[in-house]
């Protein structure tokens, strides 16, 4: 007969919860108990569930009790994992006065058990037996519950404890999702598409659009070129659908190298599709005046002169390195270029200072002026272009 130092314990962390059921805690027992004063405790973990014997106790006899058990109290017992009932005998009793001192202690459920899978068995023995599992402890067997990916452990298990994903929340595995087609995985990752960025809205990944040509991605970021320019990220000054970054921009200024030029707002005067300005800096094309004109482009469109037909614009041969070619009289022509048209002394006019200049120098061979025609003789054709130029000063 356990005492209050030998105390009866029953471990019962393996039943289930008591849903609908009732419990009841059987209690036999061989011993001394025909006075009021002997008698059993009887608790659940804590709990006071009361005495048994003390009002009709048989001395050396078979003595049976049941204690109902609160289902919100038996339920409580077991969230730390275990429930524990326990029985001893109060001190009067004297475990001696009996030849045979015996104390059996049963939990029932009374009431119609479940039987989930239909084997015959309540589920509550299927589970204390090992004969099925229980991975959440809810006293339903897994086989049971639903198990989408039939890996043997119930999907809200494996969700809770992070086993599956379930990207988009619906409390059904990710793999469940796609193998029923609630969702789709284009690229079969295994990820539902909805789970993954879709700038567009049009359903298919980004990365899949991109990996598969459907949609162009000139910068490199990893977004559709069209989601860059929608949100803000890009600027399409043309809307041609292309970021502005991914179209030549030689002067680095934002703007598209061919919308400047169509637009006016930059010269293109060799129609290489870059600005003057970029083939000005890169050396590629020449202004010697730094008056952002092209000097081929320049003389061309009249812009500037070029008396002598070098490529180079008359002012900067006048200003160029070493002196440059001089322009004595001031009147923005190369001297070289005066003296071959006539005015021998550089005084901006053709007239009859020039005419008795060039008599002077009449048949001289390899002159240093005054040969305008440049046939290596001073002659009645250098005559011609002199007259031809006539000029005289006002």
């Amino acid at each position: 007969m356990p005492t209050n130092d030998e105390r009866l314990e029953l471990e019962t962390a393996h039943l289930p919860p008591a849903n609908d059921a009732s419990i009841e805690l059987q209690v036999e027992a061989h011993g001394e108990f025909a006075a009021a004063s002997e008698f059993l405790y009887c608790y659940l973990d804590d709990t006071f569930l009361g005495f048994t014997f003390a009002a009709d106790g048989i001395d050396c006899a078979r003595n049976a009790a049941s204690l109902s058990i609160d289902r919100t109290v038996w339920d409580a017992a077991a969230v730390d994992g275990s429930r524990l009932v326990t029985v001893w005998a109060s001190p009067t009793v004297d475990p001696a006065a009996c030849v045979s001192n015996e104390v059996s202690v049963t939990v029932r459920y009374v009431g119609i058990p479940a039987d989930c899978n239909d084997n015959g068995l309540w589920d509550g023995c299927d589970i204390g037996s090992g004969s099925s599992t229980d991975h959440d402890g809810n006293g339903i067997p897994d086989d049971c519950q639903t198990d989408c990916d039939e890996d043997g452990v119930p999907d809200s298990w494996a969700l809770s404890e992070g086993l599956v994903p379930d990207c988009n929340g619906n409390a059904i595995p990710d793999a469940c999702d796609i193998a029923d087609g609630t969702s789709n995985d284009v690229d079969t990752n295994g990820v539902p598409d909805e789970c993954k960025p879709d700038c567009n809205g049009n359903g298919l990944p980004d990365a899949y659009e991109l990996a598969q040509g459907l949609a162009q991605d000139c910068n490199d970021n990893q977004i559709p070129d069209s989601c860059d320019i929608a949100d803000g990220t890009s600027n399409d000054v043309d809307s041609n659908g292309v970021p502005d970054e991914c179209k030549g921009d030689c002067n680095g200024n934002g703007i598209p190298d061919y919308w400047e030029i169509l637009q006016g707002d930059a010269q293109d005067c060799d129609e290489n599709g870059l600005p003057d300005a970029c083939d000005i800096a890169s050396g590629d094309l020449n202004d010697c005046d730094g008056d952002g004109l092209v000097d081929s482009c320049a003389i061309e469109d009249g812009f500037a002169t070029d008396c002598n037909e070098n490529g180079i614009p008359d002012s900067c041969d006048i200003d160029g390195p070493d002196g440059g070619k001089g322009d004595k009289n001031g009147n923005g022509i190369p001297d070289s270029c005066d003296l071959a048209r006539g005015d021998l002394n550089l005084d901006g006019c053709i007239d009859g200072a020039d005419l008795s200049f060039l008599l002077s120098l009449w048949g001289l061979p390899n002159p240093p002026i005054g040969d305008l025609d440049g046939d290596g003789v001073v002659d009645g054709f250098d005559l011609a272009v002199l007259l031809s130029g006539w000029a005289p000063c006002p």
